[in-house]
C-alpha cells in the first residue's frame, strides 16, 4: 500500500505498529505525529501531562515557557511558579512584590484597600493611604482615645495618662484617683494648687495652699494671717493673731486683744 492506516508507520515495505501511547507515527513506533485524546504531545512522546517548564496549548501540544516562569499555563508568558529567588505576582515572575504587596511563600500576594503597604498577611498594615493613620498594624480614620498622633502613626500613650498629644508623657487627661497638673498625672496637687475632679486647679492668688475650692485657703504666705479659710493682712476686731499665724477670737470680755484671748 503507498501509505500505512493510522495506527501504523512504513517500516521499509511493512507497515509496523505505532507504541500504544501514539495514535500516528512516523519513522519509528515511538516518533508520535499525533496523541490519543486522552494525552498531550510533547515533541515526539505522547503523555498524560506536559512536563515542567511546558504548557498545553489549545491543541493539546506542550510548548515551552517563557525562560522567566519556571512553569506556565495556557501561554509562554502566563506563569505559574518562578525560578529560585523569584516570586510570582498576578502570572508574572517578579524579583520583588509590588509595594502593595506581601511575601506568602514563593507568592507575591495584594494588601487589603484599607492598607498602602502590609507585611506576613493582607491586613497587616505596615503603612496607610493618605488621611488615615496607623495603630497596631491597623489603619484607622482617628486614632483611639489613648492613643496619641505622631507623624502617620497612633501611638500609646504613658499608662499615666488617660489621654495625651504631641508625645507619650504629654497628658490631657487622668484616669482613677490621680488629677492632670502640668500635662502629669499626679496623686497629690502641688502647692497653690487644689484637686478639682481630675484637674488640679489653681489657689487664689491670697492662698499658699487650699483645698476643696480655689478661696478655701489651708495655710497662707508668709506676709498673711489665716482667719477662718480666708488669708488676710491683719486679724479683725475681736481676734488676735497666735505663734502660727493663725487669727484666734478673744474672749467675750474683751474688745481687741493681743496674743491670747484674754
Amino acid at each position: 500500500v503507498p501509505n500505512c492506516p493510522p495506527g501504523t508507520w512504513k517500516n521499509g515495505n511493512v507497515c509496523s505498529n505505532c507504541d500504544s501511547s501514539c495514535a500516528t507515527c512516523s519513522g519509528s513506533a515511538t516518533n508520535c505525529l499525533s496523541c490519543p485524546s486522552n494525552l498531550v504531545k510533547q515533541g515526539s512522546t505522547c503523555i498524560s501531562s506536559c512536563n515542567d517548564g511546558y504548557y498545553q496549548d489549545s491543541n493539546r501540544i506542550c510548548q515551552q515557557c517563557n525562560s522567566n516562569c519556571a512553569t506556565c499555563l495556557t501561554s509562554p508568558t502566563n506563569c505559574k511558579s518562578c525560578p529560585s529567588g523569584k516570586y510570582l505576582q498576578n502570572n508574572v515572575c517578579v524579583e520583588s512584590c509590588n509595594t502593595n504587596y506581601y511575601i506568602s511563600g514563593n507568592d507575591c500576594l495584594p494588601c487589603n484597600s484599607n492598607c498602602l503597604t502590609c507585611s506576613g498577611s493582607a491586613t497587616t498594615c505596615q503603612s496607610c493611604p493618605e488621611g488615615k493613620y496607623l495603630q497596631n498594624n491597623i489603619c484607622v480614620s482617628q486614632c483611639n482615645v489613648n492613643y496619641y498622633i505622631s507623624g502617620t502613626n497612633c501611638l500609646p500613650c504613658n499608662s499615666n495618662c488617660a489621654t495625651c498629644s504631641g508625645s507619650a508623657t504629654t497628658c490631657t487627661s487622668c484616669s482613677g484617683s490621680s488629677a492632670l497638673s502640668e500635662a502629669k498625672c499626679v496623686g497629690t496637687c502641688p502647692d497653690k494648687t487644689w484637686k478639682n475632679g481630675n484637674i488640679c486647679s489653681p489657689c487664689d492668688s491670697s492662698c499658699a495652699t487650699c483645698d476643696g475650692s480655689s478661696s478655701n485657703c489651708l495655710t497662707c504666705p508668709s506676709n498673711l494671717v489665716q482667719q477662718g479659710t480666708t488669708c488676710i493682712n491683719s486679724c479683725n476686731d475681736c481676734f488676735y493673731q497666735d505663734s502660727n499665724k493663725i487669727c484666734q477670737q478673744c474672749n467675750s470680755n474683751c474688745a481687741t486683744c493681743t496674743g491670747t484671748s484674754t
